[in-house]
């Protein structure tokens, strides 16, 4: 599920986005998540819930510090986000587990954002 809104920042850029497990908001630049953490699909450096919104670190943090995050996009216990440059941020579990996906025969489990292709 998508609710996408113009509002964060630039036109298209921003909204909600949710999976069955976890949420993400996107807005102003900045990511927070919230829900079933136990896959490191909410970019935590935990593996553990989170029943709040928490600010994902380095990414949209403001002026000068990380990069100002567009979009994202979510499932089962993954989640990955886009920024304005054109970078592609990956966590959590399954993001690329066979390989008619992005890597090759490769599961990942990242609690924090990693950078999967550079725009």
């Amino acid at each position: 599920i998508c609710i996408a809104s113009g509002e964060g920042g630039g036109e298209g850029e921003g909204g909600v986005f949710a999976a069955g497990f976890h949420s993400v908001c996107v807005w102003e630049g900045k990511v927070y998540t919230w829900g079933c953490g136990k896959h490191g699909q909410l970019g935590n450096c935990q593996l553990k819930n989170e029943e709040e919104p928490y600010l994902v670190r380095g990414l949209g943090e403001g002026k000068g510090r990380g990069e100002w995050v567009r979009g994202a996009a979510v499932e089962g216990f993954g989640t990955a986000l886009i920024t304005r440059g054109g970078n592609l941020y990956v966590f959590g579990f399954q993001m690329a587990p066979s390989s008619h996906q992005l890597e090759y025969n490769r599961k990942v489990v990242s609690a924090v954002p990693r950078l999967l292709l550079r725009g």
